[in-house]
C-alpha cells in the first residue's frame, strides 16, 4: 500500500534522507497536525527501500505513542518487519528490523538490541543533556556499537527551557534542522484550524512562586493558584465565553487544583470529569473514550492530554496553568488545532497569562541560555524594613510572614493574540474614547483612539497633523465616521470637532504579535451632528473622551 502524502510531507522525507547523508544527527520540526508519524514511516520505508539491510529503532516515552507510530508504519507497509519492546503493551521483542520502543523499556539493553543504523526519537525536546539519563545511555552504548549510527529526533517544539535550542550549544546533539513546517503555515494551508482568543478578566498573580529548572514549582504553583474564588471566577467565564462550543479541555496546575474545577464545573450543569497521572489505566481509558464519545463537555487534567492526545472535536482550550515552558505551551494549544467536521476554529482561554508571556503560538519566544545580568526581585519586610528576595515567604530578619501570592481579577481582560499574524475579526464595540498625545521632539501631536469590547481595550492612532500617508489615513477614519470637510489639521482640532463623529459600533482586528490592528470599522449614527464643540466639563456621554494622556505611539 502506498499513501499519498501531503506536499510539504514528501519534501520532508527526502530533506531528512539527505540531511543525514551529511551529518549523523538531524531534526525534523513538525507542529502538532503535521503527521510526524507519517513522515517517520515514510522515511524508514524510503530507507529501506534503498539499503534493505538497514536496521530503525524508533524510541518514544510513553505506551501510547509507541502505538501510534508503529501503526502509523503498517498502514502505509502493513507487512513491515516491525514488532514492538514496550513493557506497558506487554511485548518485548529485541531483534525486528523495526523495533518501535518505549524508552524506560529499553535504555539499560542497548546490548541486547543490538546494531543500530539509525535511532529515531519522537519528542525529542525530552532529551536531557545530562549524560546519567536514559535517553542518553541509551544513544552512549548503541553508539558504542555503531559509531557512525544516525539520529532522528521528531519534535513540535524544538527547544528546552534550560538550555534552548536544541541544535544551540557545544555539546548539543543535534547539528541541524532537516525541515520545519509550523503551526502558522499549517493553518495557511488549511491542515490546521485557527485558534482564536478572547479576552479574560480573571488571570492568575504568581509573582511569589519559586522557579526550578526554569519553571514554576509545581507545589507552590498549585497553592498559588487554587483558590475557590479564582476558580469560580474561571468556570464562569469558561461558561460564558465557550456556551456554543461542545468539547472542552482544561489544564490545571495540579491535582486538587484540576479536582477543583471540575467539580465548580459540575456544580453549574456542566458534565465534566478529571484524568490525572496516578489514575489506573483501565479508569483513565474509560473517561477518555466516554469524552470522544460527547457524552462528557469538559475535561480537566494535569499534563495528561498535552503530549499525544489527540481528540480533533476539541473547540475550546483552557490554559489556567501558569509556565515559562513554550514547549508546553504549544502543545496544550495544539490539542485544540485539529480538523473536525463542524468545526470553524478553537477557542483559547488564557487564564494563566502564557500568551503574553511566551507570544503568539506560531511565534513562540524561546529564551536562550545564559545569566542574567540584572539584579533579583526584592520586597520588603513592612515590620522591620529588611530586603527580601520577592520568593521569601518569610522575612529574613524578623520572622514577619508575608501573605501568598495574591490572584488577581483585572478590571480589563487580558486579550492578547494566539496568532501573530492571521484573519481578521470582528469584535463588538461597546464605547470608544480618544486622548490627545503630544508629539515627541518635532512631531506633530496625535491622538489615540481607544475601542472597549467587553473586557477588551482595542487601540487605534489618528494623526491629523501628520503629512504623507498617516495623514491620508487619518482623513479615511475622520471621513469613515461621516465627519465633515475641511478634515481636521491637528490633533485638537480633532478633539474639538468630535461632535461631527458617528459612532463605531463594530471593528474588524488583526493580529500584530501580541497586539491587535484595527483594519476595518462599522459605523452607526451619529453621535451629536453638527456639533463643533468640544464636551462641556461636566458631559457624562461614554462614546467619546476629552483627555490628555502622556503615552506617545512613537
Amino acid at each position: 500500500m502506498t499513501l499519498q502524502f501531503r506536499p510539504y510531507q514528501s519534501d520532508a522525507i527526502e530533506a531528512i534522507d539527505a540531511e543525514l547523508e551529511q551529518v549523523d544527527s538531524t531534526l525534523l520540526v513538525a507542529s502538532v497536525g503535521a503527521g510526524k508519524t507519517l513522515m517517520q514511516a515514510g522515511f524508514i520505508q524510503r530507507v529501506i527501500g534503498k539499503f534493505p539491510e538497514a536496521r530503525f529503532v524508533c524510541a518514544v516515552h510513553t505506551r501510547e505513542l509507541v502505538s501510534q507510530n508503529f501503526n502509523a508504519l503498517i498502514r502505509i507497509w502493513p507487512f513491515a518487519p516491525a514488532a514492538i519492546n514496550s513493557a506497558a503493551l506487554g511485548q518485548r521483542n529485541t531483534r525486528a528490523q523495526i523495533l518501535f520502543c518505549s524508552i524506560q523499556s529499553v535504555y539499560s539493553k542497548a546490548q541486547q538490541i543490538g546494531w543500530t543504523d539509525c535511532l529515531i526519537v519522537d519528542e525529542a525536546h525530552l532529551i536531557s543533556p545530562k549524560g546519567t539519563t536514559m535517553y542518553r545511555q541509551f544513544i552512549d552504548e548503541l553508539r558504542a556499537i555503531n559509531p557512525n549510527m544516525r539520529i532522528l529526533g521528531m519534535s513540535g517544539t524544538p527547544y528546552r527551557m534550560d538550555t534552548g535550542e536544541l541544535t544551540e550549544g557545544d555539546d548539543a546533539l543535534f547539528k541541524s534542522v532537516a525541515y520545519n513546517v509550523g503551526v502558522g503555515q499549517l493553518i495557511e494551508e488549511g491542515y490546521l484550524t485557527r485558534p482564536i482568543s478572547k479576552g479574560t478578566a480573571t488571570t492568575f498573580d504568581v509573582s511569589g512562586v519559586h522557579m526550578r529548572g526554569g519553571d514554576y514549582i509545581a507545589g507552590e504553583l498549585e497553592r498559588a493558584v487554587n483558590k475557590s474564588h479564582i476558580t469560580d471566577a474561571a468556570v464562569n467565564e469558561i461558561i460564558r465565553l465557550g456556551h456554543d462550543r461542545k468539547s472542552w479541555i482544561a489544564f490545571c496546575a495540579g491535582v486538587d487544583h484540576a479536582r477543583e474545577v471540575r467539580n465548580a464545573m459540575r456544580e453549574r450543569g456542566v458534565s465534566c470529569e478529571m484524568v490525572e497521572g496516578t489514575m489506573d489505566a483501565g479508569t483513565r481509558k474509560r473517561t477518555i473514550e466516554a469524552y470522544c464519545r460527547g457524552e462528557i463537555r469538559c475535561l480537566t487534567n494535569v499534563n495528561v492530554l498535552s503530549i499525544g492526545f489527540d481528540y480533533p472535536a476539541i473547540d475550546l482550550v483552557a490554559l489556567m496553568r501558569p509556565t515559562k515552558s513554550p514547549a508546553l505551551y504549544v502543545q496544550q494549544v495544539g490539542r485544540g488545532l485539529r480538523l473536525s467536521p463542524g468545526k470553524k476554529d478553537c477557542l483559547v482561554l488564557d487564564f494563566a497569562n502564557v500568551v503574553r508571556t511566551l507570544g503568539p503560538v506560531d511565534d513562540v519566544q524561546v529564551k536562550r541560555p545564559g545569566k542574567g545580568s540584572g539584579e533579583a526581585p526584592i520586597r520588603i519586610c513592612p515590620d522591620c524594613e529588611c530586603i527580601n528576595h520577592a520568593s521569601a515567604r518569610v522575612c529574613i530578619d524578623c520572622g514577619h510572614e508575608f501573605p501568598e501570592p495574591e490572584i488577581k481579577v483585572n478590571a480589563v481582560a487580558d486579550d492578547v493574540p494566539i496568532l501573530s499574524k492571521g484573519e481578521a475579526e470582528s469584535r463588538v464595540v461597546a464605547s470608544r474614547t480618544f486622548r490627545h498625545h503630544p508629539g515627541k521632539g518635532d512631531k506633530p501631536d496625535s491622538v489615540k483612539i481607544t475601542y472597549m469590547s467587553g473586557f477588551t481595550a482595542i487601540n487605534e492612532w489618528a494623526f491629523p497633523g501628520h503629512k504623507g500617508f498617516a495623514k491620508t489615513k487619518s482623513d479615511r477614519l475622520w471621513l469613515a465616521h461621516q465627519g465633515k470637510r475641511p478634515f481636521p489639521s491637528s490633533a485638537m482640532e480633532w478633539l474639538e470637532r468630535q461632535g461631527e463623529l458617528a459612532e463605531t459600533v463594530e471593528i474588524q482586528v488583526r493580529p500584530n504579535g501580541k497586539y491587535w490592528d484595527v483594519v476595518g470599522h462599522v459605523v452607526g449614527e451619529r453621535t451629536a451632528a453638527n456639533d463643533n464643540t468640544p464636551p462641556p466639563a461636566n458631559d457624562n456621554r461614554s462614546n467619546w473622551e476629552w483627555e490628555l494622556d502622556d503615552e506617545v505611539p512613537f
